[in-house]
C-alpha cells in the first residue's frame, strides 16, 4: 500500500473519514505521486487500492473501490457501491454512487452525477453537470455534457455528442459522430452517422435518424427513417415514411412534406410545378 491513514479526520453524520498521505512516490496518470503528500479522505482501506490516489478534497466511502490507476480530485465523491478503475478520473464536485462503475480511460467532471447502474468505459466524458442514470451506458469517445441526462437502457457511444438538456431514454441509441442538444430521444429509437438533432425534436418509438440529417422543432415517432441530407426545421410531425417524398437533381436532395406541404430546402421549379399538379 502506497499511503497511509493519518489521525486527520472528517465526519460525515456517522461516517468517520479518514485523510490519507503517501507513503512512497509513485505517478497516476500524468500526476506525480510524491511521499509526504497529503491525499483526499477515505473510510477505510479498501476504498482505495492498488495504484489509485484521492487528492485534495476527494471522498470515497462506504463500499465504493477506487483502483487501478484512477484519479479522484478537485472534490469528486464515490460513495455506495461504485467503482472507479483502469485510468479514469472523476474531479470537479462530481459524484459517482450506488452501484456505478467508471472505467478504462473515461473521464467525469463539472457537478456530473453518475448513479444507479450506469456505465462510462472506453474514452468517454461526461462533464458540466450532466447526469447518467439507471443501466444507461456512455462509451467509446462520446461526449454527454451541459445538462444533458443519459438514462435508463439508453446508450451513447462511438464519437456522439449529448449536451444541452437533452434526454436519451428508453433504450434509445445515439452512436456515430451524431450530434443532440435540446432534444429528447427515447423508446427504441436511433440516431446515428452525422445527424444532427437539435431544439425541441422528439425521436421516439422505433424511428431512425441517421446519414446527414439535420432536424429542428421536429417530431418523429413510428418506424419513420429519415436519412437524408436535408434541414428541417419547421413544426412537423413525421408519424411514418409515407408522410414525405425526396427528391435528387444534380446531386441535390429536397423534402416534400406531405402534411404541411412545405419543401426542405425549395426545390428546382420544375419538381416544385410537378408536386403542384
Amino acid at each position: 500500500m502506497r499511503y497511509k491513514i493519518t489521525d486527520e479526520t472528517l465526519k460525515m453524520g456517522d461516517l468517520t473519514l479518514h485523510r490519507i498521505e503517501a507513503t512512497e512516490g509513485f505517478s497516476v496518470g500524468d500526476h506525480f505521486v510524491i511521499p509526504g503528500d497529503k491525499g483526499g479522505w477515505i473510510e477505510k482501506e479498501s476504498n482505495l487500492q492498488e495504484n489509485a490516489w484521492v487528492d485534495g478534497d476527494g471522498m470515497v466511502y462506504g463500499n465504493a473501490v477506487v483502483t487501478g490507476n484512477a484519479r479522484i480530485f478537485e472534490n469528486g465523491t464515490i460513495r455506495d457501491n461504485a467503482k472507479v478503475y483502469g485510468n479514469a478520473i472523476v474531479r470537479g464536485c462530481s459524484k459517482v454512487m450506488d452501484n456505478a462503475c467508471i472505467c478504462q480511460n473515461a473521464q467525469v467532471s463539472g457537478y456530473t452525477i453518475i448513479r444507479n447502474d450506469a456505465i462510462i468505459s472506453g474514452n468517454a466524458k461526461v462533464i458540466n453537470c450532466a447526469e447518467v442514470s439507471n443501466s444507461a451506458r456512455v462509451c467509446g469517445h462520446a461526449l454527454v455534457s451541459s445538462n444533458a441526462k443519459v438514462s435508463d437502457n439508453a446508450i451513447v457511444c462511438s464519437n456522439a455528442m449529448v449536451r444541452g438538456h437533452a434526454k436519451i431514454r428508453g433504450y434509445a441509441e445515439v452512436s456515430g459522430d451524431a450530434l443532440v442538444s435540446y432534444a429528447i430521444i427515447s423508446d427504441h429509437a436511433i440516431v446515428t452517422d452525422s445527424a444532427k438533432i437539435g431544439q425541441n425534436c422528439t425521436i421516439m418509438d422505433y424511428a431512425f435518424i441517421g446519414g446527414s440529417a439535420r432536424l429542428e422543432e421536429v417530431t418523429v415517432k413510428g418506424f419513420v427513417k429519415f436519412d437524408l441530407p436535408v434541414t428541417i426545421n419547421r413544426h412537423v410531425t413525421l408519424f411514418d415514411s409515407n408522410d414525405f417524398v425526396s427528391f435528387t437533381s444534380h446531386g441535390e436532395t429536397c423534402v416534400y412534406i406531405k402534411s404541411t406541404k412545405e419543401w426542405f430546402p425549395a426545390p428546382p421549379s420544375i419538381i416544385k410545378n410537378l408536386t403542384a399538379l
